[in-house]
């Protein structure tokens, strides 16, 4: 139990000290099973909603439109998370939206070298057929697609 607490100690301030850097306002929430919520609305900031979170007490999770992640173990994922979170907001990550026969098969954060470094499936893809990137949630303007 006292690992849990240190890891939504650890969360928090993660969370606190990102928002404080970037000038982000954000409301937290703790629910009765002790998960944290820190939620990002659209601001001057940030050109999207995002919900920063931990889970289960070592489940940290980043929230953007329909896209939710289950990172994990969190002690482990600290630094994935600065560095996901810090290039979110700065503009150099972003949310790629993959589609197939025009419905969503999968959402991906992307790193500023275009990789992939999470994906959450949205449905299943069929095979020798292509996949388009559709929409992309970033911080900063971007070529139409």
């Amino acid at each position: 139990m006292s690992n849990e607490r240190d890891n939504i100690h650890s969360a928090s301030n993660l969370y606190r000290t990102l928002a404080s850097k970037h000038e982000l306002s954000f409301s937290e929430k703790l629910n009765a099973d002790g998960d944290v919520f820190f939620v990002f609305p659209k601001q001057a900031n940030l050109m999207f909603d995002m919900t920063l979170g931990l889970q289960n007490g070592d489940e940290a999770n980043i929230g953007i439109n329909d896209f939710w992640s289950y990172i994990f173990p969190y002690q482990d994922s600290v630094r994935f998370l600065q560095e996901t979170i810090e290039g979110l907001v700065k503009g150099t990550h972003y949310l790629a939206e993959y589609r197939q026969f025009n419905r969503v098969t999968k959402l991906c954060l992307q790193n500023s070298c275009d990789e992939i470094i999470y994906t959450d499936i949205k449905r299943m893809k069929f095979p020798f057929f292509a996949q388009r990137i559709t929409n992309i949630t970033s911080n900063k303007k971007r070529a139409k697609l």
